[in-house]
């Protein structure tokens, strides 16, 4: 699940939001890296996501390799 806003939101509605968390789960201040969280980072465990990126590293490699095999 991901939340987003679209627009400003004043200070202190920010404020009142990130205590408030999100489902029950506490809202990040510090971002200490993609590698330093207790528990798994949800995108690297999304089937989904993986086979999405898998085909955009596919097809950028197949657009290379095409390109430099028409050029020689």
């Amino acid at each position: 699940m991901m939340v987003a806003v679209e627009g400003i939101i004043d200070e202190k509605e920010y404020q009142e939001l990130i205590k408030k968390g999100v489902d029950g789960h506490s809202v990040p201040i510090d971002f200490h890296g993609y590698n330093n969280y207790p528990d798994y980072w949800p995108f690297w465990s999304s089937q989904p996501y993986t086979y999405v990126t898998n085909m955009l590293a596919l097809s950028k490699f197949s657009n290379t390799y095409e390109l430099s095999v028409k050029h020689e």
